[in-house]
């Protein structure tokens, strides 16, 4: 069971993560290169959460899984979130775009 406490951990880490994936991916790809390789980048973050998804949620043991799967799907979000072009994408409540300034703001709603 994922506890609120474990879901507001992993958005924090995305809304910093993410950003840094895009620069990341902008300064290591060409715009050819990038309109080739993002829907690979992608498919592989999801791949990775679909891997190791259980050790990153509910392990502290593997710490090599929870990195990996951290990284791949930090930068798979951020693969997505460029293909998707200037609307971007939201995952677990938190929107992520391509452009400097986000003009789309998705926050969780309040807990009652």
């Amino acid at each position: 069971m994922t506890t609120d406490h474990t879901l507001g951990a992993v958005r924090e880490f995305l809304r910093f993560a993410v950003p840094l994936a895009s620069i990341d991916l902008t300064h290591r790809y060409t715009q050819k290169e990038l309109a080739l390789f993002l829907p690979g980048i992608a498919v592989r973050g999801g791949l990775q959460l679909g891997h190791g998804g259980d050790v990153f949620q509910f392990s502290k043991s593997d710490r090599k899984i929870i990195r990996r799967t951290a990284s791949e799907l930090a930068t798979g979000i951020a693969a997505a979130a460029m293909l998707a072009g200037p609307d971007g994408i939201t995952v677990l409540g938190v929107h992520f775009c391509s452009a400097v300034r986000c003009t789309h703001t998705t926050e969780p709603a309040a807990a009652a």
